[in-house]
């Protein structure tokens, strides 16, 4: 297996989430607003468009590599990482649940200024429950998988994630101010405490 080839895909990731972070940055949507506030309309959906053919497309080259295993994983870890992955699409299946689809992919004419902060359900557990997700599924992939060019995309997401989150919680403190500076405070990013867990709050 190349290493040039692990290289070129870690590059690709990091493009990527460069890309991603830069078209989410409420800069460039002020700019598209002003400059054509018919586009701004269409921006959420045209952004989730490129976000996921840019995703597959990444996932698709690196299905192509071929690649070694880290290790050959017994057939109780294999069973281990479908149901960690399992649990990560449970997860994010309920994180649905606080958000409107049609929202959240850019076919509704609510933009993301005018989203309420919502805090009640699994929000009210983990502020960010579909990165807790995802990280379950990439988990589980990996334990199901484990590949170097896995372990490149799994790195790759996971060394992504502190600052995906940071800008975006810099984001919804600018929008919402103290109520998401206090709901910060209360409550963790991706981990829910056992303790709340346990007494149902």
């Amino acid at each position: 297996m190349p290493l040039d080839s692990l290289i070129l895909l870690a590059a690709l990731w990091a493009l990527y989430f460069g890309f991603h972070s830069l078209l989410a940055t409420d800069g460039i949507k002020v700019r598209v607003k002003q400059s054509s506030p018919a586009l701004y309309r269409w921006y959420r959906l045209v952004y989730n468009l490129f976000a996921g053919a840019g995703f597959l497309a990444i996932l698709l080259y690196g299905g192509f590599i071929g690649s070694d295993p880290v290790f050959v994983p017994p057939g109780w870890l294999r069973y281990a990482g479908l149901m960690v992955a399992a649990w990560g699409v449970i997860i994010c299946r309920i994180s649905f649940k606080n958000y409107s689809l049609a929202t959240f992919i850019g076919l509704s004419d609510q933009k993301d200024e005018d989203e309420a902060l919502v805090t009640t359900g699994i929000l009210s557990y983990v502020r960010h429950p579909l990165y807790s997700g995802l990280i379950l599924i990439s988990l589980g992939y990996w334990l199901y998988l484990p590949n170097w060019t896995n372990l490149v995309t799994v790195a790759s997401w996971w060394l992504y994630l502190p600052l995906g989150i940071w800008l975006e919680e810099k984001k919804l403190v600018k929008r919402h101010g103290m109520a998401y500076a206090e709901y910060k405070k209360r409550v963790p990013a991706l981990v829910p405490s056992p303790r709340r867990i346990l007494k149902g709050d």
